[in-house]
C-alpha cells in the first residue's frame, strides 16, 4: 500500500515521498531550496516594483509640486532605486531570459493593485492576457528546467 507524506528534509522542498512496504521512493519533483529561492526573492523585487506604480499613479492624482505629490513622487524613486539594486543582485543567479520572463508577472499585479486601490475594471481580454502570460511564464521556467537537467 502507497501513502504520500511530506518529508522532513531541510534544505529540499520536495512535493512528496512515496512510502511503500520494503522503501521509500522520492518523486522526482524535489527541489533544493537554493533553486526555489531565487525565484521568491524575484517575485518579491517585481511585487515591490508594481507598489512604485501604485505610487506613480497616486502622484499623478495630487496637485503638481504638492507635498503629497512630493511624497509619493519621493516613494517612486526609493522604490526605483532600491528594486535597481536588488534586480542586479537576482540576475546574478538566475539566467537573464528567465528574469525577464517572470518580470512579466508585473503586469497582473498591476491589474490586481488597479482593481483594489484604484477601482479599475478587469475586462475579459485582460484576464486572458493574464492566463497567456502565465503560461509563457510556465513554460519558459520549465523548458530551462529540463535543459539543465539533460
Amino acid at each position: 500500500m502507497k501513502s504520500l507524506k511530506i518529508p522532513n528534509t531541510g534544505n529540499t522542498y520536495c512535493h512528496s515521498t512515496i512510502e511503500t512496504a520494503d522503501r521509500s521512493e522520492e518523486v522526482k519533483n524535489c527541489y533544493p531550496m537554493k533553486k526555489i529561492l531565487p525565484y521568491i526573492v524575484l517575485h518579491s523585487i517585481i511585487l515591490l516594483s508594481t507598489l512604485g506604480g501604485i505610487c506613480s499613479k497616486t502622484a499623478a492624482r495630487k496637485e503638481f509640486m504638492s507635498f503629497e505629490w512630493m511624497f509619493f513622487y519621493g516613494l517612486v524613486l526609493l522604490i526605483l532605486a532600491v528594486y535597481a539594486l536588488l534586480w542586479q543582485q537576482i540576475i546574478r543567479k538566475l539566467p537573464l531570459n528567465l528574469a525577464y520572463a517572470n518580470k512579466s508577472v508585473s503586469l497582473i499585479w498591476s491589474m490586481i493593485w488597479g482593481v483594489t486601490v484604484f477601482g479599475e475594471t478587469i475586462s475579459i481580454g485582460n484576464i486572458i492576457g493574464a492566463v497567456m502570460v502565465l503560461t509563457g511564464i510556465i513554460l519558459m521556467v520549465t523548458g530551462e528546467e529540463k535543459k539543465h537537467d539533460e
